[in-house]
């Protein structure tokens, strides 16, 4: 945004999950290469050098590192499952070290059953992998027994192709949610 760039968030996540398998055979650079971001630019018709690009893609580490929090409402809910004996798979998009140390820095990782990330899949959720890779280690559970909550619809609705139905959330909309509860109560 800083730089002029709109474009629509569902375009954005297919169109970035279409540049990352193009880079995927690529090992992780030690820092923000820019790559992605200038090719992101490109494709919404807009150039930028790659010094710009390199700009946005430390940008957008260093902010998305501040931002992480745990929304108030998931702890309620992990619990909440949890205490019912409900199992709970992640299957995410990301690097297995920096996940795992996401779960375990938010103590996160005891809520969860099975861990599937897409760098140890050598694929992300939209190829299918990362769920068959579920459901084939989880096979005493049925694809329809299970939900897929998630908030893009190209990535985590993908679950659907192979029978796992889908929960899109909006999180924006929670929080703004959350907001208008707190100031009226």
């Amino acid at each position: 945004k800083s730089k002029g760039i709109n474009i629509d968030r569902q375009a954005f996540y297919e169109k970035l999950s279409e540049i990352k398998k193009k880079y995927s055979n690529q090992t992780k650079p030690k820092q923000p290469s820019g790559t992605i971001e200038q090719e992101l630019a490109q494709n919404a018709g807009y150039n930028l050098s790659l010094k710009e690009s390199q700009e946005i893609s430390w940008e957008v580490y260093h902010k998305s590192k501040k931002k992480i929090k745990v929304a108030k409402y998931a702890l309620t809910v992990l619990k909440w499952l949890k205490s019912n004996g409900i199992k709970i798979g992640l299957i995410c998009n990301g690097h297995t070290k920096d996940a795992i140390k996401n779960l375990e820095e938010y103590n996160l990782s005891k809520f969860f059953d099975s861990i599937i990330v897409s760098e140890d899949c050598k694929a992300v959720k939209s190829q299918l992998i990362p769920f068959k890779r579920f459901l084939e280690s989880h096979q005493e559970v049925k694809p329809e027994d299970c939900l897929m909550v998630g908030d893009s619809l190209y990535e985590d609705a993908a679950s659907q192709k192979v029978g796992i139905p889908a929960c899109i959330l909006e999180y924006n909309l929670f929080e703004a949610s959350q907001e208008k509860i707190e100031k009226s109560g």
